[in-house]
């Protein structure tokens, strides 16, 4: 190799938004999918 692998198949998720799994897919795969009304996500 090259390069180091890449083993995240997913970017960061935006304030507002959280990771969600996705079924079938490694844990490493996400989407970003809204808060609910009346909760917000503190990570950085």
């Amino acid at each position: 190799f090259l390069q180091v692998p890449f083993s995240n198949c997913s970017r960061d998720c935006l304030p507002g938004t959280r990771k969600g799994i996705i079924e079938g897919e490694p844990t490493c795969c996400f989407e970003c999918v809204d808060c609910p009304d009346g909760e917000y996500s503190d990570e950085t």
